[in-house]
């Protein structure tokens, strides 16, 4: 299937490493960096293009803050291997490494908030006094939901302006956390957040039920989150509906490598890492892959190689052209939402 194209672009500027904050700035968290002007909520305000255009400057900002953290420490984010595997085969352990870990994870803290209108928070217990925090963004008890994986610096309360335009084009957003961020507690790795995976998507399949919410349960990813949704994905066929991956990673070690990790001499091999590949040669789902024409960590064939070895009949690659990493929802803006729509509601297997 042919890529879309885009038009809608957004400008915007940013601004690197100040020591003092300029008026409404906020603070990355560690490292006394200060970047990005988180944007005011404009839920209620305006038409639906201005609002959209606020969600995605918000969201650049978002993705920009990922980036960062990433700068700072020198790394993006990675993951380790599965649970419940259908092989059985045990967790590796190489990637839960604390010089492998400290690329991996930026958990930032939330103070608890009420969620806004329309979202509902929930807990999910995971482990003896540890707890996962979700946020869900409800559209309709009919409509179809979307389990979703974030990046690593990242959490759910991040999406609080984004959750509402998913609500808008008729589709419930369900945002999970991992451990240590958010509201959630523990320390996150990679062998706990792939197991929490399968805790989180059984008790929202539970939740959903018991809220007469029948509609399909759709598992997303992006970037660090693809690692969950392939996880989810590849394990779950028959009580989910469909995969979507943005700005997912095929391949572990390049991008290990890339980012300055010493993989060699901390002994990682592709084997010791997520096997994307092999999962998702697995999910015969409805799979939706969008990327980042110059997506400065995972690179385009990344994306290339999830379609070619993904055996669903129903599949799709959306490049967005113009846009990396971290501004690939300011620069698609409506047409991110639209495509995501327009395939899950789409006739075919």
């Amino acid at each position: 299937m042919g890529n879309i194209t885009f038009d809608l672009k957004i400008p915007y500027s940013l601004l690197l490493h100040r020591k003092t904050p300029p008026p409404g700035w906020g603070r990355l968290g560690e490292g006394g960096l200060f970047t990005l002007p988180f944007i005011p909520s404009h839920r209620g305000k305006g038409n639906t293009v201005t609002t959209l255009q606020h969600v995605a400057e918000r969201c650049s900002q978002l993705m920009v803050f990922t980036f960062f953290i990433l700068l700072v420490s020198g790394c993006d984010l990675m993951g380790k291997d599965t649970s419940m595997q259908k092989s059985d085969k045990p967790y590796p352990s190489k990637l839960d490494q604390p010089r492998a870990l400290q690329y991996i994870f930026h958990p930032r803290q939330e103070i608890a908030a009420n969620p806004p209108a329309g979202a509902v928070d929930y807990a999910i217990r995971v482990d003896e006094g540890v707890t996962i925090g979700c946020r869900f963004y409800i559209a309709d008890i009919n409509a179809p939901s979307i389990l979703f994986f974030h990046g690593n610096g990242e959490i759910v309360g991040d999406y609080d302006d984004i959750g509402p335009v998913y609500n808008r084009y008729g589709l419930n957003l369900l945002a999970v956390d991992y451990r240590g961020y958010g509201t959630s507690g523990g320390t996150p790795t990679v062998t706990t957040m792939l197991k929490d995976s399968h805790a989180i998507f059984k008790e929202v399949r539970q939740w959903l039920k018991k809220k007469n919410m029948h509609g399909p349960l759709w598992i997303m990813g992006r970037s660090l989150g693809s690692a969950s949704a392939l996880e989810l994905a590849s394990q779950y066929e028959t009580d989910s509906a469909g995969l979507i991956i943005e700005s997912g990673f095929a391949y572990t070690v390049p991008l290990l490598d890339f980012l300055g990790v010493n993989t060699k001499a901390l002994g990682i091999t592709e084997a010791d890492c997520f096997r994307h590949i092999e999962k998702i040669k697995t999910v015969r789902k409805p799979t939706l892959i969008i990327h980042a024409q110059y997506d400065q960590f995972i690179p385009v064939s990344d994306a290339e190689a999830f379609l070619k070895h993904s055996p669903a009949t129903k599949k799709a690659l959306r490049i967005i052209p113009g846009a990396d990493h971290n501004t690939i929802l300011m620069i698609a803006s409506r047409s991110y939402f639209e495509t995501i729509k327009q395939f899950i509601t789409a006739k075919g297997v």
